[in-house]
């Protein structure tokens, strides 16, 4: 509660040292006030040129860029900002108004120092995106200088050249690109074409090493070794079929003995003998009707008996004449066994020939590492090589399609949209400031002004205060005596002095104020030129560029 009234009490009491000393307030307040109005007028005026212009990407050619390794979006925001403060556009701007400052010279206009120009616009010249996409981006370009013609002529001239660059840019960048390309393809070709070679003089030369080949050396081995396997054997059963002939030839005789054979003469004798016997037994017994027991029956059947016992014996061919011929089956037997001889030394000659094949085979073998190891080389190589010539011909084609919407105005599209005008009214200094500033250091001169006459202030002014001061009991006081004349001049001080001063002092200031609107208002630099700047500044540019042009025609015709 006691913080409260100390905080009111304080207020009072600056109320009252306030209306105590107001004239020690209100004059340094409107001298300041007055001397920062008058100080604003002879500050420099400074106008700021703005245009804007466009910028806007074909979704084509922005994934061509992002394909080919654009930079990022901050890369390339800065780059534009690098070109515009630093790059050959400002060179440029700075060389086009050199006219136009010769004009103003001319004219009796101030001269330009075009060097400080540029070092200045470099410094102080502001690039801002106020739409900043990746398929539109609209660009500020500010510039704040002390003429305001050079300022509108400089800022007007540096888009107009930065578009005319990005262009020749845009347009050089991808016929250089198409180029390398081109010769990136032409280069990746050649190189696909040495290899194909390469790798077709290792399928022919070393077609048995290389793998994934139906005739590799670990199937040819293979079946080599199943045909020495097959002949190994065929050549047993052809040297068991030799040996069998060898043997059947060593035991049959080159010749055989021929016997003509015939009845045997005593077997017919033998036989007549029998015959006459049987006749005689049969004309015995039947005719002579003889027992069995009758001598002569008995003898006869003994003699038949004999007789045939005799026949039995006896051959019934006998040996007439013997005769020599060759042997045919010693002959079948030689031309089999000269057929097994030349089938064995066929197949033994074969089998030769296999082994000598599957050793030469072997001797390959130890090279199939490094020829494989080669051939797989070359074969990513080429694999490789086809991958970058799919690249090179997908970024080829894309500068192509880049190239067709650029001359078509369809790629990227660069629209001077708002150029600077005409500029009358400086940004600096500003009239609100102006105002701001003369106020606010019034305001503190008054307050330091009144704190000053506070301080040094040694006049009691109530009798509370001289007690306070001299430690003496307060009795009672005497108010001020006014006298009638005194009471007039202060009725007069109030109603007239006052009121005239504060009048007086409200016209300077609102003169002042009011001065300084009209001078900023007012362009002082439009009298100097009374045409167009930019007309003539344009007019100029295109009268030099035919000069040129026509000094270029004339050198080549001589």
């Amino acid at each position: 509660m006691s913080r409260s009234n100390n905080q009111a009490k304080a207020l009072v009491d600056a109320w009252f040292i306030l209306l105590r000393y107001k004239w020690r307030f209100i004059f340094p307040l409107f001298i300041v006030s007055a001397a920062v109005l008058a100080l604003s007028l002879l500050l420099p005026r400074k106008y700021q040129a703005e245009a804007v212009f466009d910028r806007r990407t074909d979704q084509v050619l922005a994934s061509i860029m992002v394909g080919s390794g654009q930079k990022t979006y901050d890369q390339h925001t800065t780059s534009i900002k690098q070109e515009l403060t630093n790059g050959v556009s400002l060179d440029k701007a700075i060389d086009d108004v050199k006219p136009f400052v010769a004009m103003m010279v001319e004219n009796g206009g101030q001269d330009v120092n075009l060097a400080e120009l540029r070092r200045d616009m470099a410094r102080k010249l502001q690039v801002q995106f106020e739409i900043a996409t990746q398929e539109h981006e609209r660009i500020s370009v500010k510039y704040i200088g002390t003429d305001p013609i050079l300022s509108r002529l400089v800022i007007n001239r540096l888009v107009h050249n930065y578009i005319d660059q990005a262009r020749e840019q845009i347009a050089k960048g991808l016929e250089d690109t198409q180029s390398f390309f081109y010769d990136e393809v032409d280069r990746t070709r050649i190189k696909i074409e040495t290899l194909e070679n390469q790798k077709l003089t290792y399928e022919i030369k070393y077609a048995e090493l290389l793998p994934d080949s139906p005739n590799s050396i670990s199937m040819i081995q293979t079946q080599l070794d199943e045909r020495v396997a097959d002949l190994t054997r065929q050549l047993n059963i052809a040297k068991n079929q030799k040996d069998a002939c060898k043997q059947a030839l060593a035991s049959t005789s080159q010749t055989i003995n021929s016997l003509v054979k015939e009845r045997n003469p005593e077997l017919i004798r033998l036989e007549a003998k029998l015959r006459d016997l049987q006749n005689e037994y049969r004309t015995a017994v039947v005719v002579n009707k003889m027992t069995d027991r009758h001598p002569q029956v008995q003898d006869l059947q003994v003699q038949i008996a004999q007789v045939q016992q005799v026949i039995g014996n006896t051959e019934t061919e006998v040996v007439t004449r013997k005769t020599i011929a060759s042997n045919n089956r010693f002959d079948e037997l030689k031309l089999a066994l000269t057929q097994a001889q030349t089938q064995y030394d066929a197949i033994e000659a074969e089998l030769n020939q296999v082994t000598e094949r599957r050793q030469q085979l072997d001797m390959k073998a130890s090279e199939l590492f490094p020829i494989r190891s080669q051939y797989r080389k070359i074969t990513r190589q080429m694999d490789q090589l086809q991958r970058e010539l799919q690249f090179w011909e997908e970024n080829l084609r894309r500068v192509q399609m880049a190239r067709s919407a650029e001359d078509g105005n369809r790629g990227v599209q660069l629209a001077f949209i708002r150029p600077c005008t005409e500029l009358t009214r400086p940004v600096a200094p500003n009239m609100f400031q102006i105002l701001i500033s003369a106020m606010g250091l019034g305001l503190i001169s008054g307050a330091i002004s009144l704190l000053f006459a506070h301080r040094t202030d040694e006049t009691f002014h109530d009798g509370e205060q001289l007690s306070n001061s001299l430690h003496l009991p307060l009795l009672g006081e005497v108010s001020e005596i006014v006298s009638v004349q005194h009471r007039r001049m202060r009725k007069v001080r109030n109603m007239v002095l006052y009121p005239l001063n504060a009048v007086a002092m409200t016209t300077v200031l609102v003169t002042l104020v009011s001065v300084l609107y009209m001078n900023l208002q007012n362009n002082p630099n439009t009298d100097v030129i009374q045409n167009d700047p930019m007309e003539m500044l344009q007019q100029q540019l295109n009268t030099s560029a035919k000069d040129a042009k026509a000094s270029v025609d004339a050198r080549q015709s001589d």
